[in-house]
C-alpha cells in the first residue's frame, strides 16, 4: 500500500499532493488561521481511496481530488469557523463513492461532483449565513444529493443527470434561502425533496427530457415562493407543493 499522510497544526500554510495510486490514504488535519489544505492522489488510475481533511479556523482553503478511475472512494471535508471553502472531485468511473462535507460558520463555500456514480451519496452541512452548497451527479444510480442548511441568504444547487433510482434533497431552515434541484436527460424512478422552514424562502424543482415514474415535493412552512415542473416527455410522473402560511406556488398539485 502506497499512503500518505500529513498532519499540520498552529498558523501553518499546507499543500499535500499525494501523487501515489493504488490504495491510496491521504489525511490532513490543521488548526489556525490562513491554513490550506490540498490532497490529489493523482491516477494511474485510483483504486480503493481515502481522503480526510479537517480544518479549524477561519480562511480555510481544502482542496479533495480522486480523479478518473476513482472506485471505492471516501472524501471527507470538516471545517469549523468563517470564510472557508471546499472543493471535492471524484470523477468518471466513480464506484461505492461518497462525499461528506460538512461546515460551520459563515460565508464559507461547498462544491462537489462525481461522474459515472453508482450507490453513491453525497453530503454538504452548513450553519451559518450566505453559504453555498453546490452538487453535481452525472450518470447517477441508486444515488443521493443531499444539502442541508440553517441560517439565512444561504443557496444549494443540485444537479443530477441520467438520474436513475435517485434523489436530489435540500432541507433549509431560516430566512431568504434558495433552492435549486434539477434532475435531466433520462430521469427514472427519481425523486426530488425540497422542504423549508422559515420566511422569505425559494424552491425551484424541475425534472425534464425523458421523465418516467418520478416525483417532485416541495414543503413549505413560512411565507415563501415554490416552484416544481415536470416537462418534455413525462410519463407517470407527478410533482407536489404543500404550504402553510402564506405562500405562492407555481405549477402544484396541492396537497
Amino acid at each position: 500500500m502506497k499512503a500518505l499522510t500529513l498532519i499540520a497544526a498552529a498558523m501553518l500554510l499546507v499543500n499535500s499532493v499525494n501523487t501515489f495510486a493504488d490504495n491510496n490514504n491521504a489525511i490532513l488535519f490543521q488548526v489556525g488561521d490562513g491554513n490550506m489544505g490540498v490532497a490529489d492522489q493523482s491516477d494511474p488510475t485510483i483504486q480503493n481511496n481515502l481522503i480526510v481533511q479537517s480544518q479549524i479556523g477561519s480562511s480555510n482553503d481544502s482542496d479533495a481530488s480522486q480523479t478518473t478511475g476513482t472506485s471505492n472512494s471516501v472524501a471527507t471535508h470538516r471545517q469549523a469557523g468563517e470564510l472557508n471553502d471546499s472543493e471535492s472531485t471524484q470523477r468518471n468511473d466513480t464506484s461505492w463513492s461518497s462525499i461528506f462535507i460538512k461546515q460551520v460558520g459563515s460565508r464559507n463555500d461547498a462544491i462537489t461532483r462525481q461522474d459515472a456514480a453508482i450507490s453513491n451519496s453525497i453530503l454538504i452541512s452548513q450553519i451559518g449565513s450566505m453559504n453555498i452548497g453546490a452538487i453535481t451527479q452525472d450518470s447517477v444510480t441508486a444515488s443521493t444529493g443531499f444539502i442541508s442548511q440553517a441560517g439565512s441568504l444561504n443557496l444549494a444547487i443540485i444537479n443530477q443527470s441520467d438520474a436513475m433510482v435517485s434523489t436530489g434533497w435540500i432541507y433549509q431552515s431560516g430566512s431568504m434561502n434558495q433552492a435549486f434541484v434539477r434532475q435531466f436527460s433520462n430521469t427514472t424512478e427519481s425523486s426530488v425533496l425540497i422542504r423549508q422552514e422559515g420566511s422569505t424562502n425559494t424552491a425551484d424543482a424541475e425534472q425534464l427530457i425523458d421523465v418516467t415514474t418520478s416525483s417532485v415535493l416541495i414543503d413549505q412552512i413560512g411565507s415563501n415562493h415554490a416552484k416544481a415542473s415536470q416537462s418534455v416527455d413525462v410519463t407517470g410522473s407527478r410533482s407536489w407543493i404543500s404550504q402553510s402560511g402564506s405562500n405562492q406556488a407555481i405549477n402544484p398539485v396541492a396537497l
